[in-house]
């Protein structure tokens, strides 16, 4: 996964949702980014109708619209943090790129740097939906190892100042502060 851009305001109404959605998707395509799919969360409501003006909305500026994924979950906080933590073991193992300059980086890495404690977790848990099944799919190797370099977060290309040398740290320090709590959010069934 590669954070490219993120826009967000929580005053737009469906219609500014949208018309950014819609500019953001205009704007990777041009530069040939594929854009597999759009995730969102049910809420224990009829979600049909936000999906049918989706649809429309992409209709009528004919662009061609993404998948739209939507996971179906129980709302607890142990599962959030749990998914999260899970999500923080992927970008240890380098399965994410961060770039430099990608708006609103900043709050995605503070967000991923406090699971659990941050105020709020929009963009962790948006990072989260990037790994879950029916969007990423494991990539397995074809051809023997090659020497070819790959970057993480993890890794100085990545985080040319202190500021990212910090998040880095903060994240690794998290993740292996974390990972021993990843079985204690385990759902078990009274009998």
């Amino acid at each position: 996964m590669v954070f490219l851009d993120s826009r967000c305001s929580n005053n737009w109404t469906a219609q500014d949702y949208t018309k950014n959605l819609l500019e953001m998707i205009r704007e990777w395509r041009a530069k040939s980014a594929r854009i597999v799919c759009m995730t969102d969360e049910y809420v224990g409501q009829d979600t049909m109708p936000w999906q049918s003006f989706l649809r429309n909305a992409f209709v009528t500026a004919k662009v061609e619209m993404p998948e739209y994924i939507e996971f179906r979950r129980q709302r607890r906080w142990g599962d959030k943090v749990r998914r999260q933590v899970e999500t923080a073991a992927l970008w240890k193992q380098g399965k994410v790129k961060l770039v430099d300059d990608t708006s609103h980086l900043d709050k995605l890495i503070d967000q991923m740097t406090k699971i659990g404690k941050a105020k709020h977790d929009d963009f962790a848990d948006a990072a989260c939906d990037v790994f879950e099944d029916g969007v990423y799919q494991a990539m397995s190797r074809l051809a023997p190892e090659s020497n070819a370099t790959t970057s993480n977060p993890f890794d100085d290309i990545l985080k040319p100042g202190p500021r990212r040398v910090e998040a880095a740290e903060k994240i690794a320090e998290m993740y292996a502060a974390q990972e021993a709590l990843v079985g204690r959010f385990d759902v078990v069934q009274a009998e």
